[in-house]
């Protein structure tokens, strides 16, 4: 039978090696795992959410734009009657169709 530098036979030895590898592999990583990803999932959450936010706000700038193009339209027109109709249109909700104005 052979002993270790601590008096411990080579199983005594091996045993003990592998307790302690054993409470090595115990270590708590999922919390550190788990927390990886939900920041992860929330990083893409908040990328989504941004990305909506810019295009709304691409859209609403390109609705307010077309909108004083027609405003611009209509107040170039020639008669008071006519510059009328024009708002009225655009009052009316002629900008969401696809018909021009004029």
């Amino acid at each position: 039978m052979t002993t270790s530098s601590l008096g411990l036979s080579h199983q005594d030895a091996m045993i003990r090696q592998f307790y302690t590898l054993a409470a090595r592999a115990r270590t708590p990583y999922w919390p550190g795992v788990l927390v990886s990803v939900v920041a992860l999932v929330m990083l893409i959450i908040f990328y989504q959410v941004v990305s909506q936010g810019v295009q709304a706000s691409e859209l609403r700038l390109q609705t307010a734009a077309a909108h004083e193009r027609a405003n611009q339209r209509c107040k170039a027109l020639g008669g008071r009657s006519a510059r009328d109709d024009c708002f009225e249109q655009i009052k009316g909700g002629a900008m969401d169709s696809t018909e021009p104005l004029l």
